[in-house]
């Protein structure tokens, strides 16, 4: 007799309405891609392992972020024999030419960051991740069928020493993430954020309003630059 495989693991088919069981979960796991493009600005390619457009996320004005739908998979975490490089092999359909002309565009992607998450439908778009991983692009292979992405761990040959920049007054944080600490999505949270120490909307700002809902005062005490720094004037100094 055939087995069947069953994701998530040991739960069953829901049962529908007559007794028989569904072939397709009603609130399955998707897994979702997000790939950074070297454009100008920067903009990010999001896709979807899923029949339909999904959203996940939100952008600093509080919209939606769209995952649109395509033919992609990747494959299990690989480690070199020191267990110290893990690779994993990215695959998407290339029939449409999508894929390839996209990756010939951009040197084939190599050296661009890929977020890979796994995340619940019925969680959308406000939930958290259950899997997420984040890779760089270490190599490309295109063919008239199938695009593949080698991804991998960052050289740290290639990174400069701080990665970050020094800023005196701008929040380097992402809004709403976890060095931020604001929670964006609470009843009548502020939706935005200058990124400025005292500005309009900027992290006072958001401390006044965490007041206002009786939550403890977390802004300015998580502004993440450096307000000690000297302000240069007209001449550098």
């Amino acid at each position: 007799m055939p087995k069947a495989r069953i994701y998530p693991p040991g739960q069953p088919p829901p049962p529908t309405g007559d007794g028989t069981l569904l072939l397709i979960q009603t609130d399955p796991y998707v897994w979702l891609y997000a790939v950074d493009l070297p454009t100008t600005p920067p903009t990010k390619l999001r896709v979807a392992a899923y029949q339909e457009t999904v959203n996940f996320g939100r952008t600093s004005l509080g919209a939606v972020i769209p995952y649109v739908p395509f033919s992609v998979t990747h494959g299990e975490t690989r480690s070199d024999s020191e267990a110290s490089i893990s690779n994993v092999s990215l695959s998407a359909q290339n029939l449409t030419r999508e894929m390839s002309a996209l990756v010939q565009t951009y040197n084939y992607l190599i050296g661009q960051t890929v977020r890979i998450s796994l995340v619940r439908i019925s969680e959308m778009p406000d939930g958290d991740a259950r899997l997420e991983d984040v890779y760089e692009v270490l190599d490309g292979e295109v063919t008239e069928t199938t695009a593949t992405l080698t991804l991998g761990q960052a050289a740290l040959q290639n990174k400069s020493f701080p990665d970050h920049r020094i800023t005196r007054d701008y929040c380097t944080a992402d809004y709403g993430g976890v060095y931020c600490g604001y929670d964006t999505k609470r009843a009548g949270a502020i939706q935005t954020c200058t990124k400025l120490y005292d500005g309009p909307l900027g992290c006072i700002k958001h401390g006044d309003d965490e007041v206002l809902a009786s939550l403890p005062r977390n802004h300015p005490k998580r502004f993440r630059s450096f307000l000690g720094v000297q302000r240069q004037g007209g001449t550098g100094t």
